[in-house]
């Protein structure tokens, strides 16, 4: 009876102390849901409304963040910024987050909202960002297979993608913008890149877009009004002892849009 007694003891105690390490553990469980994708919805809102990616006043440090399966590490990118490998911290039983980069400099805080949201912030500013999770197959990402970007796409969507006519000719033509980047029924270019942060704030202070085919590759304006874009070429303007900086020059395509982006 005493043995019996003795083994009950021992079973209950360990039962007890498993329920509370599961118990004062959450992150576990708050690290499965954070794998994927999150996407600044604050800056795809403001872009767009103001139909402009250089009329933003209220710059995210990053407009992705992507956190690796079972790794302490995530991917942050900044528009046409490469990707930067960042690492972070589980506070507050795993309801924040301190990020900071590989060398131990601090960057950001991340509170974590659910299973769907983070609200970001930082000390170099007072705004706060907040991110959402999106499921990599709600959309066709780019970059390597295993570590898709969704956040070029997005903005993709959000912007120009779709069906346009092309007015400015002779006999006006058809011209599609996928989401993926590409460029579908023209013979000029064959590939496009809307240019965010990074380069394209020492280039001019217009909206500009990169257009490229196999053999040749050039930054170009954009503008949109109602449902019509427009691509202007460059005109270089140089300041002695200044860098050069690009003005909108001649409508190379002045495009109405036909149907929602594809």
């Amino acid at each position: 009876m005493v043995v019996k007694k003795t083994w009950l003891l021992i079973y209950c105690c360990t039962l007890l102390l498993a329920g509370c390490k599961l118990a004062s553990n959450p992150v576990q469980r708050a690290a499965g849901s954070m794998e994927g994708n999150w996407i600044c919805t604050d800056v795809l809102n403001q872009i767009a409304q103001a139909k402009s990616i250089r009329q933003l006043k209220d710059y995210p440090p990053y407009t992705e963040l992507i956190f690796m399966q079972d790794s302490s590490k995530l991917l942050a990118l900044n528009g046409q910024v490469d990707m930067i490998t960042l690492s972070y911290t589980y506070l507050s039983g795993g309801d924040a987050l301190q990020v900071s980069d590989l060398e131990g400099n601090e960057e950001a805080y991340i509170k974590v909202i659910g299973d769907s949201m983070l609200m970001l912030s930082n000390n170099f500013s007072t705004d706060m960002w907040r991110y959402v999770k999106v499921a990599p197959e709600s959309v066709s990402p780019t970059g390597s297979v295993d570590v898709p970007e969704v956040f070029p796409l997005l903005l993709n969507h959000t912007l120009i993608s779709g069906a346009y006519t092309v007015k400015n000719v002779d006999e006006p033509y058809r011209i599609v913008f996928r989401n993926n980047g590409y460029i579908a029924c023209s013979s000029d270019f064959t590939r496009y890149s809307l240019c965010y942060n990074g380069s394209c704030n020492t280039y001019s202070h217009q909206d500009l877009i990169y257009l490229s085919n196999e053999r040749y590759g050039d930054f170009y304006g954009w503008k949109i009004q109602d449902s019509t874009l427009t691509i202007y070429s460059l005109l270089p303007v140089s300041m002695p002892d200044e860098i050069t900086e690009y003005k909108l020059d001649k409508p190379i395509w002045v495009m109405e849009k036909m149907t929602a982006a594809i």
